[in-house]
């Protein structure tokens, strides 16, 4: 049995950290690992304009950046990631993760929730978030956090038309 499910969400410490924190990026990278594993060959059907297309959605412009939230465990363990950018002027979610050894904590869903707050407090009314087409748990948590899917919206819908995109009124 993985002891780290014994633990829950309120066992995490959230906190906001700067975008260039060695933890998150740790994780980021942790993250881009994982989806390349997820979507390997997604793109070997796309024209070198389309992979480069991708590729920029893919990217993330530190200046961009807004905030950036980790969760950490009891022990100190970076547990889940979550930061927010300026996109064309709305409030973007990117890099959710969650540890795989914490999925199924509730932590993803506790550091969204601190994002939210920070958001709302800031004035925002909504936020938005892209995530691939193979992330079916991902999904699954923007729904329950109550994001509505909405079209896909660019530069995704040029660079990563199969995204799947949604919202959340704050």
């Amino acid at each position: 049995m993985n002891e780290n499910l014994l633990l829950r969400a309120a066992d995490f410490e959230v906190r906001e950290v700067p975008f260039a924190d060695p933890r998150g990026e740790a994780i980021r990278e942790a993250m881009s690992a994982e989806m390349s594993e997820r979507y390997a060959g997604s793109f070997d059907a796309l024209t070198p304009e389309q992979v480069v297309l991708a590729e920029d959605c893919l990217s993330v412009d530190p200046a961009a950046v807004i905030t950036t939230f980790m969760a950490f465990a009891p022990d100190g363990t970076a547990a889940a990631h979550v930061m927010l950018r300026d996109h064309r002027g709305e409030w973007e979610v990117k890099r959710v993760i969650t540890a795989p050894q914490y999925r199924g904590t509730g932590v993803g869903s506790r550091v969204m929730r601190a994002a939210h707050e920070y958001a709302a407090a800031r004035g925002a009314e909504r936020m938005v978030l892209q995530c691939g087409d193979r992330q079916p748990e991902a999904v699954a948590m923007y729904t329950k956090l109550g994001y509505l899917e909405i079209p896909v919206y660019e530069p995704y819908k040029s660079g990563l038309p199969r995204s799947r995109c949604f919202a959340k009124a704050l």
